[in-house]
């Protein structure tokens, strides 16, 4: 597993043990050896993998009042294994708005060349994980199927979501501004002068206003997939997803398996997307969790939002072309093991709530419907993601962004950031004009995320490189010519 996998979806369970230069005995003496310099005690997260520090800081959740409630923010330390680590640690911030930080610690426990001279920090921001987390059920009955497949945001749980939250949380105050000024707590309370910030998605965007309001406290950003300041999420969904389907499409038309096996493969989206419009279909699928098969209702727009999401990573894109060619021929049983969760009991940590509170303060208010349409016009998503998401936005209350929050400052820290060609998500071209000392990788077929491209390797190479020199302009990055698509999956029926 690699760190940009491993550390975008908040790996904790490893396969692989520790590597044998460094003994766990060591492993945990590093955490022991820093709690003299650290104010925080020896933990183990969970997976009893090795000892990390763990604690808490208290901040206050409405820093303009100066006083009322205040909340946890759960702190994690990926101690580093040298006796005099750097000064300069290493800041993971995570995606989504809504992911946990924290989930990745014990993977990151296990990524050497990133903690040999720098502890890694991890904090879990506001409405995530061990911080006062946000979470909503958006699907209700998890063992009626169809619940998977309705719409994003339900109003009538986004309510009920939006009331049971506001009985232990202002939901106005939770969003990027009070984020950034949390994590500079975390870095005053851990003792460190100035940290360098790795993130992934959204997470790039909390970087750039952290670097941007405290640009004397940074050294270096590696941004990955970075989610630009003026995004307005999701109004580009539209456009980049359309945009990675066609290169999909051109790609299995250009290779000659692909080709052979699942002909006119654009032509049987588009048709099948316009049937479906016109009518649902309704599908009998037998889910390993339930004992007798269920009938589900497939629309157009959860049809082609599934899609959207499997153009993230390759591992789930290489089978798309077969998912679209079994539904156009009336097997929607491939889709639906894609679509629907692998187990139906609640699993994961992702905070909806703090979604909504931080893309309701920062996103959807400032979608101009007008241009969303024209982004969206011709498109096979259209307008869904965007109506979903303001409709919803207006069910949330809305914090409010400080005065020059959209104002085009340019950050000098030095900036890598690594891009794939087709992100469906966050692949919004200007995002290093924010920049001045910044390198941008552009990474060929890449999606949002890089696992299944051969040579993944050449990522986590370029990141520990970087924040090591913290110098864009000599880092060689030519290994990435080398990353590549692998293939098609084509189905159980050939031999892959």
């Amino acid at each position: 597993m690699t760190l940009v996998l491993g550390a975008l979806t908040c790996v904790t369970a490893l396969a692989e043990p520790p590597p044998p230069d460094v003994p766990p005995s060591s492993r945990n003496m590093a955490a022991r050896r820093a709690t003299s310099r650290l104010p925080l005690t020896v933990c183990d997260p969970g997976h009893g993998r090795e000892s990390m520090l763990c604690g808490t800081l208290e901040v206050l959740e409405n820093r303009e009042l100066g006083r009322g409630r205040r909340l946890s923010l759960w702190v994690v330390v990926v101690p580093s294994l040298a006796e005099v680590p750097r000064p300069d640690p290493v800041f993971f911030i995570a995606g989504g708005p809504g992911g946990s930080a924290t989930e990745a610690a014990s993977w990151f426990a296990t990524e050497l060349p990133l903690r040999l001279e720098r502890d890694i920090v991890l904090v879990d921001l506001r409405g995530t994980g061990g911080s006062n987390p946000l979470p909503c059920d958006l699907v209700g009955d998890r063992s009626a199927l169809q619940n998977h497949l309705r719409e994003m945001y339900p109003p009538d749980l986004v309510r009920e979501c939006r009331e049971r939250l506001e009985e232990r949380a202002d939901l106005t105050q939770y969003h990027t501004p009070a984020a950034i000024a949390d994590l500079d707590e975390v870095r005053a309370w851990l003792g460190y002068e100035r940290i360098n910030l790795l993130a992934l998605s959204y997470g790039g965007r909390a970087a750039y206003a952290y670097a941007r309001a405290y640009p004397e406290r940074v050294r270096a950003l590696a941004l990955v997939g970075p989610a630009d300041l003026e995004a307005r999420l999701p109004q580009y969904h539209a456009p980049l997803a359309e945009r990675a389907l066609l290169a999909l499409c051109a790609d299995c038309a250009a290779d000659t398996v692909c080709s052979t096996v699942f002909p006119g493969l654009e032509a049987s989206l588009r048709r099948l997307v316009a049937d479906l419009r016109a009518a649902p279909a309704t599908f009998l699928h037998r889910h390993p969790d339930l004992e007798e098969p269920a009938m589900v209702t497939i629309t157009a727009e959860s049809f082609v939002e599934a899609l959207r999401a499997a153009l993230y990573g390759e591992w789930t894109r290489r089978e798309v072309p077969w998912i679209i060619h079994s539904a156009a021929a009336g097997d929607f049983d491939p889709f639906l093991e894609m679509a629907l969760p692998a187990r139906l009991e609640p699993t994961g940590t992702f905070a909806e709530g703090a979604y909504l509170s931080y893309t309701g303060a920062e996103d959807a208010p400032f979608i101009d419907p007008a241009e969303a349409d024209a982004l969206a016009q011709g498109t096979l998503l259209g307008t869904y993601r965007v109506d979903q998401q303001q409709r919803a936005a207006a069910l949330w209350p809305r914090g409010q962004l400080p005065e020059g929050w959209f104002d085009p400052v340019v950050v000098a820290a030095p900036t890598l950031i690594v891009q794939g060609e087709l992100d469906p998500v966050t692949g919004v071209p200007h995002v290093a004009d924010r920049f001045s000392r910044v390198r941008e990788v552009i990474v060929p077929g890449g999606g949002h995320v890089f696992d299944g491209l051969a040579h993944i390797e050449c990522i986590d190479d370029m990141l520990v490189r970087f924040l090591d020199t913290a110098d864009p302009e000599a880092l060689d990055t030519g290994c990435v010519a080398s990353m590549r698509h692998q293939g098609f999956k084509l189905g159980p029926e050939y031999h892959e």
